[in-house]
């Protein structure tokens, strides 16, 4: 699945390019149709917080974090100004009933994935960047019990996106 990206090829502006999509209507959008196609009524909230760094607490559930994991330059050339971003976004869903909150985590996933299958719609969705988002893996953690805290459990799943940068 390939979808293109314009502007300042850095891994922080494509991490905030990425929040911002993660918190707009398009998401919410993919979010909802996602949901639509199984049918089963489960309740989908918009993410609470979407954050681009790493903190040791959680705060309100549903949460997403968008981590850079590497930038590398596209091309021969040390002049080159095109750059590869591998993002992970690892989203962060807690309740108190295992088939829900796993069911929850992974339509999030589906979301971000059906947001940049069709050709073209990175250029809509990130329209200050030039390039492509590839979805590339997936990765699904299992629940693990928070003692004295509020969600109990908590459900985790991370996507990598490759997001091809042109200054």
């Amino acid at each position: 699945m390939t979808t293109s990206v314009a502007g300042v090829a850095s891994i922080t502006n494509a991490k905030r390019g990425l929040k911002a999509l993660l918190l707009g209507e398009a998401y919410l959008q993919a979010l909802a149709q996602v949901s639509g196609e199984f049918g089963d009524g489960l309740p989908m909230s918009p993410l609470a917080t979407v954050r681009t760094t790493e903190k040791k607490t959680l705060e309100t559930l549903p949460l997403a974090e968008i981590h850079g994991l590497s930038s590398v330059r596209l091309g021969d050339s040390q002049w080159s100004r095109s750059r590869l971003h591998t993002l992970a976004v690892r989203f962060y869903v807690g309740g108190s009933v295992e088939e829900t909150i796993t069911d929850q985590v992974e339509r999030y996933v589906l979301a971000v994935r059906r947001m940049f299958e069709g050709p073209g719609d990175e250029a809509r969705l990130f329209p200050m960047m030039a390039g492509t988002v590839d979805v590339d893996d997936e990765d699904y953690d299992p629940i693990r019990v928070r003692e004295n805290a509020e969600p109990t459990l908590v459900k985790t799943a991370t996507v990598i996106l490759l997001v091809r940068t042109v200054n």
